[in-house]
């Protein structure tokens, strides 16, 4: 078993009991077996004269609920929530039914255990959203933006993962930041 999705009722448990992180909290987006996250901010990726992944502000929703997508534009939407996951716990994202109707597409992940503080700093959560029509395509903020179900793993049998020396070669060679943020508790690197 993969763990137990945890339901409305656990999620405010764990949020009341401060050991899960899910700021603003609104109840009205908490459904039986997830939470629907809302976007803040736009941004559009860049590359930097450097050769460098960036990005550059492009909308923010408390000043406007609409964004205009351009045909086949790709933003990066930084999400308006807050979270932070205790261990033994993980998130997973699933885009809002609006984005089938709507013609946009969610590209998301999952979050790991311990998820949400990284160097004593707050992580945001981005995800990527696509316009795939050929014409320009409205975005509203009350769509929504991924229904996020959280898992608990407690209890559940789990295995050591951890990297060979080839995979550790790869990871070694990319650049600091990104390193920084693939090593996490979700493997274990050997000394």
């Amino acid at each position: 078993m993969f763990g137990n999705i945890l339901s409305d009722a656990e999620i405010i448990r764990l949020r009341d009991s401060h050991l899960l992180t899910l700021e603003p909290f609104d109840v009205k987006r908490l459904k039986i077996a997830h939470y629907k996250l809302a976007p803040r901010t736009v941004w559009t990726p860049v590359t930097t004269i450097d050769g460098k992944p960036s990005k550059r502000q492009e909308h923010n929703f408390e000043d406007e609920a609409q964004f205009v997508f351009q045909p086949n534009a790709y933003h990066l939407f930084e999400v308006e929530e807050t979270v932070l996951l205790p261990d033994g716990v993980v998130a997973n994202f699933v885009p809002v039914s609006e984005f089938a109707l709507r013609g946009f597409s969610l590209v998301a992940g999952m979050l790991d255990a311990g998820y949400g503080k990284l160097a004593g700093r707050t992580q945001k959560l981005f995800f990527g959203v696509k316009n795939l029509l050929d014409e320009k395509n409205m975005f509203d903020r009350n769509f929504g933006l991924a229904h996020m179900s959280i898992v608990s793993l407690t209890g559940a049998s789990l295995l050591r993962q951890e990297l060979s020396k080839a995979e550790l070669g790869r990871l070694a060679g990319r650049d600091p930041e990104r390193w920084r943020r693939a090593n996490d508790d979700g493997v274990f690197y050997p000394q």
